[in-house]
């Protein structure tokens, strides 16, 4: 790379100082005669500014908290004939528009290489002075080559661009559309050259929102906002929308350039993440989200209600079941080895209200890890079941009564000294006591599921079923008199 006769002062505008930094070391490796001075923050930039010590100037679209190049007019208003070159980390054809209207020399997206376009287009503007005056570019054709350059990287910059880009003329009839809006979409150039951006309406934008559009472009303002609109194959999308009018020398509008973005996928994961807070805030149990160390970020409302804190007394502060002496060491030891492999862990435990109560809940969390399998947060989710765990207690108890009963029942049956037995509706045995085996002969399991004809003789046997069905039919209870192998029972 060839040198300057003269050494060279290039002021560069930028609060990032390894940007800064990196911009310094590429002109040092490129040509010494350079010297840059670097100003990393406004009080730098206004002094240069007023001293005007500097031949060129490199400024970043933004810095200083600034708007969009306003470094760069701030500097074409004090030295209007010293070459700016523009770069951005924003690769946007309305702010290199903007850029060359105010008289940019030159704009540069930053790339892998924009160190190295840096340095060669600084240069360039640099062996085009004359040694002579040292402020004067003499060289027609050199201005006119970077001219040409300037044109040809916007084309490429609209060619190549990852949002669609619409040229439309004066009343809004397309003149131009890139390849990503033919890829988004569905139309070719020559479907829609000539026709008017309305073919994409899907109906879902106001007319009221179309007329505010067309005042504010008209009026030589800037529009941005969002469409819903229809792709040729009838999908619809969303799309975030910016356009601007572009003027002719004398201020009259010529044409309108629309910047648009593909926003479906944005908008529904918005949506999804408003529907995911609603369930969260509105669940029925209690919730919590900490970050890794284990400090609270969030609570649900639930939370708030049941426990009887607020928002502002847990925030910062670590959930009860992250306290060492909340929980037996061997469990707490095993809960943080479970997390921190990034699996569930699930436990109950005792837990206490604000003012007191004792309560048992039943504890799930969740580590929560970033699209690198990273660990960021954690999730709890608390159910109080203290009432669940009385109800289950009181079953066991009862359990436990009713198996002692059994126990006295049987007990009862095998030793009971009178005849006992029990009939379903068909007056079949059910359960008899164990004095029947010795009347009768027979063991236990010949003698249930039996009717009474299976047991007794005929006549005994005719008038217990007709004693049984009348106590069926009238439901009340009746003495009767029975006599089996000349022994008499009362019944």
């Amino acid at each position: 790379m060839r040198k300057t006769e003269n050494s060279f002062r290039i002021l560069v505008t930028d609060n990032d100082t390894v940007s800064l930094q990196q911009i310094t070391q590429a002109f040092r490796n490129a040509d010494s005669n350079i010297k840059i001075l670097a100003a990393v923050t406004q009080v730098d930039f206004e002094f240069h500014l007023k001293a005007l010590d500097f031949d060129v100037a490199i400024c970043e679209t933004n810095s200083y908290g600034y708007a969009d190049l306003q470094v760069l007019g701030l500097i074409k208003e004090q030295a209007p004939n010293t070459p700016v070159i523009v770069y951005s980390g924003n690769p946007s054809l309305e702010i290199a528009v903007k850029a060359m209207k105010l008289g940019a020399a030159d704009y540069i997206t930053k790339s892998t290489d924009h160190l190295q376009q840096l340095v060669s287009s600084a240069i360039d503007i640099l062996s085009a002075f004359n040694t002579g005056t040292g402020r004067d570019l003499s060289n027609e054709d050199s201005g006119n080559k970077r001219i040409a350059d300037q044109l040809r990287k916007l084309s490429l910059a609209v060619q190549q661009n990852p949002v669609s880009i619409v040229i439309t003329d004066a009343e809004g009839n397309i003149e131009y559309v890139n390849p990503k809006f033919s890829k988004l979409t569905g139309y070719e150039p020559d479907e829609v050259i000539g026709k008017n951006p309305r073919i994409l309406k899907s109906g879902n934008t106001s007319e009221d929102d179309y007329k505010q559009l067309w005042n504010t472009i008209k009026s030589g303002k800037e529009w941005h906002g969002e469409f819903q609109n229809r792709k040729k194959n009838g999908e619809i999308y969303t799309e975030s929308a910016s356009i601007s009018p572009i003027a002719d020398e004398n201020g009259n509008i010529t044409h309108f350039v629309a910047t648009k973005e593909d926003i479906t996928e944005k908008k529904q994961a918005e949506k999804l993440i408003k529907t995911l807070s609603r369930a969260i805030e509105q669940s029925p149990v209690s919730i919590i989200i900490t970050n890794y160390q284990g400090k609270i970020d969030f609570v649900n409302t639930k939370f708030t209600s049941f426990m009887q804190y607020t928002e502002q007394e847990v925030i910062g502060r670590n959930p009860r079941i992250f306290n060492p002496q909340h929980l037996p060491q061997e469990v707490y030891d095993k809960m943080w080895e479970t997390l921190h492999s990034g699996r569930l862990w699930q436990g109950e435990n005792l837990n206490r209200k604000k003012d007191g109560t004792l309560f048992w809940e039943n504890v799930s969390i969740s580590p929560l890890m970033d699209e690198h399998g990273n660990i960021n947060n954690y999730i709890l989710i608390m159910e109080d079941i203290s009432e669940k765990k009385k109800m289950l207690d009181d079953l066991l108890l009862a359990k436990a009564k009713a198996e002692e009963s059994e126990e006295i029942f049987d007990q009862f049956m095998k030793h009971s000294p009178i005849y006992v037995f029990f009939k379903d509706d068909k007056i079949r045995t059910v359960r008899l006591s164990h004095n029947y085996e010795s009347m009768l002969g027979l063991p236990m399991s010949q003698l249930i599921g039996k009717s009474m004809n299976e047991l007794f003789p005929g006549e005994l046997a005719r008038s217990m079923e007709a004693d049984d069905l009348r106590i069926l039919s009238e439901n009340q209870v009746f003495e009767v008199e029975e006599e089996l192998n000349g022994r008499y029972f009362t019944t």
